[in-house]
């Protein structure tokens, strides 16, 4: 326990305080984003005589498309903005774990005596991450909506639209606040095993194919189909749906944390 708590504290140093850059690059690119995404809609909120919300904010973020059907004759266009949400969680993910160990891992490899440790650290470092990278984005939200005086959440009608206002308040900011974040954590590690196998381009080529499955096709078996806001319309189905969500996520999670104690105990140190 010991060995992973000191572990940790180095990956929570390393892997965000000392990477402020690219989190400060992060924060600026969603903070203008949002403000955009405000600007845009601010006529809509007026329209229902109140004022653009932070959660408004998010929500259009995280619309995402509707499953493309075949037999109609629509052109298929990528939502930009869930998009580049996804690709974000990998840039804020995939590059640091394997830096990490080509440049101080076979140290630490050595001295703990305990490729575990390592590698368990470095998926709860994961998770971190991504709380970190997704409050950067509620923060950046919030900022686009104070900023034509909105509040960050106000009433339960979101202007998203769908059947998003029938669900309760709690049910909407699960879905909003909750579901994306553990959604992104099977992403997350399935880079970062990419990533320790082969290189940071090729776990980052195979993510983005993968993002664009789950815009394109339904399938309920990749997490990120249950983080596409839009999809949500069926209320009756709600808690099946976040059930799901949840235990595909967890299922896969588990995999990519087996999966990677693998490939680590695998590599070959040198003296």
């Amino acid at each position: 326990m010991k060995g992973i708590s000191k572990q940790l504290k180095y990956d929570l140093r390393m892997g965000i305080i000392k990477r402020w850059k690219i989190h400060m690059i992060l924060a600026i690119s969603f903070l203008m984003i949002c403000s955009i995404l405000a600007a845009n809609h601010v006529g809509a909120a007026q329209s229902v005589g109140r004022d653009i919300t932070g959660i408004d904010v998010l929500a259009y973020l995280m619309k995402g498309q509707r499953v493309l059907k075949r037999e109609a004759q629509v052109n298929f266009n990528m939502p930009f903005y869930w998009f580049i949400l996804q690709v974000g969680c990998l840039v804020s993910i995939i590059f640091y774990p394997k830096k990490d160990f080509e440049v101080h891992g076979y140290q630490h490899l050595i001295r703990m005596k305990n490729r575990e440790v390592w590698w368990n650290s470095k998926c709860v470092w994961c998770v971190f991450e991504l709380l970190f990278y997704y409050g950067i984005v509620v923060i950046s939200a919030c900022f686009a909506s104070f900023f034509r005086e909105g509040k960050f959440y106000t009433t339960k009608y979101l202007l998203v639209g769908e059947n998003l206002q029938l669900m309760s308040e709690i049910q909407q900011l699960f879905i909003i606040l909750v579901i994306p974040v553990v959604t992104s954590i099977p992403i997350a590690l399935f880079g970062t095993v990419i990533s320790m196998k082969y290189n940071e381009l090729f776990a980052m080529i195979i993510g983005l194919v993968v993002i664009v499955a789950e815009v394109y096709w339904y399938l309920p078996i990749l997490p990120g189909e249950y983080s596409i806001l839009c999809r949500w319309n069926d209320i009756s189905q709600y808690f099946l749906r976040a059930g799901t969500g949840l235990a595909i996520s967890l299922a896969w999670s588990l995999i990519f944390i087996w999966y990677g104690k693998k490939i680590v105990k695998g590599i070959e140190l040198l003296s």
